[in-house]
């Protein structure tokens, strides 16, 4: 039987069938689990409180506008001009929002399917993301493929990414960049590499004739457009949630110390100035102005309207700079001045929260955020059938998968720490850039779903100790070990399945709720 499954599923016709268009398969399922019943609750649920309704006041006047006392009710019942033009205070970017605010504007403010299209749209764009730096990553687009799949049915990727909230954005655009952080590192190398040999073996290089035997010096690499890229997607990241510039200093810290690493592994004489003065000078003049410039462009409704939140807070007597700063233009200073409280508010919340969760357990998705819930114990008009209804939407992730990425995450530590692994150190880096900055904040209201952004490499974690592990297997017992794995996938995917109706909002009756309940914090 095994022989039989492994002479038809890994055949070479199969394989290149697969490989050629078994992903366009998994992108058309990851866009059904976040498209199909995207309308249903017809409720602003969780902070779509906020974003949703930001996003209609930022397409009616630039900015941020406050709202009546308790409209939400209003609003689901389509009732959404009872806006005001005052301005509301927000503690993130504009963004984020205006990307919702593209869903409005093609299907109307009282559409729900329209508050979270934008979410939907970006959460099948990182399953094609989380492909593409597998494939980068791990050579091989099968396992890229498992990479992509598991990302498609995971429920905290499908319940972020059928929510009009902001995390799905800002986890896509990290993704984007760093989808370019292995393209620009991948061509920088070989460049510095091609100088190496040139310099080595004598060769005139006549764009950069200071190169020779006697005095090896690589000179700087400025064609990068894939840093470009980076750095536009960063500033984008930035502009959702402010944790995207985290991830700025992650990469481009990053791919400074690794160049000036190789260059000394080139035999480069001055490594250090090299490589940190010369070439570290050159991708920070690369990176952070765009990255500025793009988190800049996205307040573009704040500069060019004047009801903005703060928007004329230095022009206000006794407000505006002096001194060395007085040459700021006062615009400037006042968007400075809200982003200080912005922050002040962000790094001083500290109100206790039922669903609030330490990120000290979010690989172990110890609390995940109840989003929505409600029981019908009633007949009522909004319950479609008798007595026992519930409804809920829990972005708890697949435990298959997310409890065999934590520990294959902590594997991959272990293993780049003994072996200097290249792959595990860029799997750990897409995890570390976007978990480590929370563990400044452990005493602070922070959520699970978080963890969205860090989603796409403990998967890609899981996806690589996996193929380790068939490839250290001795030839004879790999066949066994294939079967393995896909009963192992074929797992997973029923967990989806019994999990799916608590990720999208289907009615259920409470007894199927509560088989869920694994663990008592999951309630």
């Amino acid at each position: 039987m095994i022989s039989l499954l492994n002479s038809w599923l890994f055949a070479p016709r199969v394989r290149w069938l697969l490989e050629r268009f078994a992903i366009y398969a998994v992108l058309g399922l990851a866009a059904i689990l976040r498209f199909v019943n995207l309308d249903q609750p017809h409720r602003l649920i969780f902070d779509e409180t906020w974003y949703v309704k930001d996003a209609m006041t930022l397409n009616q006047f630039g900015y941020e506008a406050s709202w009546a006392d308790n409209p939400n009710a209003q609003i689901e019942a389509g009732h959404t001009d009872i806006f005001n033009s005052t301005a509301s205070f927000v503690v993130h970017p504009p963004l984020g929002k205006w990307i919702i605010g593209l869903g409005l504007h093609l299907f109307g403010n009282n559409s729900s399917f329209g508050w979270r299209f934008s979410s939907a749209i970006f959460g099948v764009l990182l399953v094609l993301l989380t492909y593409l730096i597998a494939r980068e990553l791990l050579g091989s687009k099968l396992w890229a493929l498992t990479a992509a799949f598991f990302m498609a049915i995971d429920g905290h990727a499908i319940v972020l990414s059928r929510t009009g909230i902001l995390d799905i954005f800002l986890a896509t655009f990290v993704a984007a960049a760093f989808f370019a952080l292995l393209r620009d590192r991948k061509s920088t190398w070989a460049e510095l590499i091609r100088r190496a040999q040139n310099a080595a073996f004598g060769v005139v290089d006549t764009e950069h004739p200071g190169l020779g035997r006697d005095y090896l010096h690589l000179g700087v690499v400025w064609r990068r457009p894939w840093l470009l890229v980076m750095a536009v997607m960063l500033g984008a990241a930035s502009s959702v949630k402010w944790s995207g510039v985290y991830v700025f200093a992650f990469f481009v810290g990053y791919l400074i110390i690794s160049e000036t690493i190789l260059r000394r592994q080139l035999g480069e004489k001055f490594w250090v100035t090299a490589g940190i003065a010369a070439q570290g000078a050159a991708t920070a003049v690369m990176t952070a102005p765009l990255t500025l410039a793009v988190y800049l462009t996205s307040y573009t409704g704040w500069f060019v309207t004047n009801g903005g939140y703060d928007r004329h807070w230095a022009e206000q007597p006794g407000n505006a700079a002096t001194g060395f700063w007085a040459w700021v233009p006062k615009t400037l200073q006042s968007l400075w001045h809200d982003h200080q409280e912005e922050y002040n508010f962000s790094i001083n919340l500290h109100t206790p929260h039922s669903y609030q969760a330490n990120p000290l357990t979010w690989l172990f998705e110890i609390r995940p955020t109840a989003f929505w819930y409600t029981y019908c114990d009633t007949v009522k008009p909004d319950c479609p059938t008798a007595t026992g209804n519930l409804m809920t939407v829990l972005p708890l992730g697949n435990p298959y998968i997310w409890i065999p990425a934590a520990i294959a995450a902590i594997y991959l530590l272990v293993r780049y720490i003994m072996t200097r692994d290249n792959v595990a150190g860029l799997i750990l880096l897409g995890l570390g850039a976007g978990y480590l900055p929370w563990m400044l904040y452990l005493n602070r209201t922070v959520f699970q779903f978080y963890a969205i952004i860090f989603l796409p490499y403990t998967i890609i974690g899981l996806t690589y100790v996996l193929m380790l592990w068939l490839r250290s297997r001795k030839k004879s017992a790999q066949p066994q070990t294939r079967v393995f794995l896909i009963l192992f996938i074929i797992v997973v995917s029923a967990i989806s399945v019994y999990f799916l109706p608590l990720w999208v909002g289907t009615w259920m009756p409470y007894w199927y709720w509560k088989s869920h309940m694994w663990i008592p914090s999951w309630i």
